[in-house]
């Protein structure tokens, strides 16, 4: 688990990609028992992991159309798929970070004090939350607090 990611968290996103299908496959062998600790812990990492992932390189431009920047809104595609993996699963686990991540752009003065790069990521993962998080969740009756 640790060589994937360890190879998962690699600056570079065509060697990142390259365990995003194996690392699916592992998350779904928790689905029986995602409420475990030690699963908790381990889906916990992967989504750490993820949400890092998430944010464009410096060497990037963040508006661009260039083939860099179309390939790497294609492996965010990829991360988002892990994530909805995992929120299938433990949507809470999906849920608290982001919270902490929107607590951090608030705190920032709504971003203006933190990097482009780093306040865009936080935005598109708001944005893609309906696409993380199952529409069964969505669409529930249940009140999460």
């Amino acid at each position: 688990m640790d060589s994937l990611l360890l190879v998962l968290d690699n600056e570079d996103p065509e060697l990142s990609e390259l365990v995003i299908y194996t690392l699916r496959s592992y998350v779904a062998l928790f689905k029986d028992k995602c409420m475990e600790e030690k699963a908790t812990s381990v889906l916990t990492r992967i989504v750490s992991v993820c949400l890092r992932r998430f944010v464009i390189s410096e060497e990037l431009d963040v508006d661009g159309l260039g083939e860099d920047e179309i390939e790497f809104a294609d492996y965010r595609k990829e991360l988002r798929g892990v994530l909805n993996t995992i929120g299938t699963m433990r949507v809470d686990l999906i849920v608290a970070p982001l919270e902490a991540l929107v607590a951090e752009v608030a705190a920032s003065g709504g971003g203006t004090a933190m990097p482009i790069a780093r306040l865009e990521a936080i935005v598109q993962l708001v944005h893609g939350l309906v696409e993380i998080i199952p529409v069964f969740f969505n669409s529930s009756k249940r009140i999460v607090s």
